[in-house]
């Protein structure tokens, strides 16, 4: 019964800072693998930042595919362009340049040419889809359209590298206040059709590694164009994070496979169920992304044990109100006198429930709102390991009372 809970895994997420702004494509996901496997397994994140090429293989692109010799001869011609124009480039292009990425839904991936300004990245490229509606298109024809976009970048590349600058600057604050690590920001893939229309009106995305509901690494993708929306995206998940981050610490610290609120305790051992196996089964149902968790049903009540954030809350719905997280709400329209007078009263005294006994909760704090009342309590945890042997030890001793 005592034992520990098996299927959690490490949660080291810490990468080196400052973040390399040039790293290619598998350098990025490799930095975000080597620290979970969850970070790019089934994950949206990782096609969006995409897989470099080898150089030798033939690139797939959905049901069509370019021949290896004629991705070798783009970037050469590409290389050609960028000298003749007089293109000052950190680095020409070359085979690894070369990634292909998501474009989202079901469409075929891009193949994109990463072109390195040393302030920024250009990425420029062509959907897969191009090879099915257009089969007659010729890669001299798209080593023109990309080699116009480079050198209309180059002429505004001061402008270009200004704002480059500008959000990443924003980007690195933002993600150090939220506790999030950034993976990636660069401009989505330019199309070689396409008309530049300056700095401003390029798209980036921004890949960060931030944990999930599970307190596990994963990659988050958000495209952006200004300072405010990446103010606004990660000011929005900052909170959560640095709970979810503080949650995974007291985990690590306990080495504990998760924590258990008093009322789901209470619920535990009020249907006879054992703790550890109740946190295995859990963890087992969120890695199989089941999130119904433990429902047990009386004549009643309809009571579900969950696992969320590392943490096992239970949920107590009965006919007239219902419980949850720290907060028992019945409906109905209630005196504010009794809401005033119900501080430091027992839960029992308004629901007299098993899991409400044997937790022995008290209320902090009521409400009479418009149709129903609202009672709070202060939610304690504790690690569900120590739950067990707690109660392993209150078994053997009634044992060895009973015998004696």
């Amino acid at each position: 019964m005592a034992g520990k809970a098996t299927v959690r895994q490490s949660m080291d997420v810490t990468l080196p800072r400052p973040f390399c702004w040039r790293l290619g494509a598998t350098a990025t996901l490799g930095a975000a693998r080597k620290h979970h496997w969850r970070a790019t397994k089934d994950n949206g994140g990782a096609p969006w930042i995409g897989r470099d090429w080898n150089g030798r293989s033939d690139i797939k692109l959905g049901s069509k595919a370019v021949a290896a010799d004629a991705v070798t001869s783009l970037v050469e011609e590409l290389r050609i362009g960028i000298g003749a124009q007089n293109v000052r480039v950190a680095k020409l292009p070359d085979h690894k340049s070369v990634r292909t990425c998501s474009n989202g839904g079901p469409r075929p991936p891009s193949l994109v040419v990463d072109v390195d300004f040393g302030e920024f990245v250009l990425p420029v490229g062509f959907n897969g889809d191009l090879l099915i509606n257009r089969p007659d298109i010729t890669f001299a024809e798209i080593e023109a359209g990309m080699m116009k976009l480079v050198a209309e970048t180059h002429a505004e590349r001061h402008q270009v590298a200004a704002l480059e600058l500008e959000l990443r600057s924003a980007f690195l604050e933002q993600t150090m206040l939220a506790g999030v690590i950034p993976l990636w920001l660069r401009m989505i893939p330019w199309q070689f059709y396409t008309r530049y229309q300056g700095p401003r009106s390029d798209l980036r995305e921004m890949a960060v590694l931030m944990l999930d509901e599970d307190l596990r690494p994963v990659i988050r993708i958000r495209l952006t164009r200004t300072v405010a929306d990446i103010q606004l995206y990660l000011g929005f998940h900052g909170e959560v994070q640095r709970r979810r981050s503080a949650m995974r610490s007291k985990l690590d610290a306990a080495c504990s496979g998760g924590f258990v609120s008093e009322v789901a305790l209470g619920l535990i051992k009020a249907r006879g169920m054992d703790p550890i196996d109740v946190l295995n089964r859990l963890w087992a149902a969120r890695l199989d992304q089941d999130h119904d968790g433990i429902v047990h049903r009386t004549a009643t009540t309809r009571e579900t044990l969950t696992l969320v954030e590392g943490v096992v809350e239970a949920t107590i719905a009965f006919d007239g109100g219902c419980y949850t997280s720290g907060k028992l709400t019945l409906d109905g329209d209630y005196p504010r006198t009794l809401a005033m007078s119900a501080k430091r009263r027992p839960l029992t005294a308004f629901v007299d429930h098993p899991a409400f006994r044997v937790a022995g909760v008290t209320i902090r704090q009521a409400r009479a709102l418009r149709g129903r009342l609202r009672l709070y309590h202060t939610v304690r945890t504790m690690p569900m390991e120590e739950a067990a042997c707690a109660l392993a030890r209150r078994v053997e001793a009634a044992d060895a009372d009973s015998s004696g």
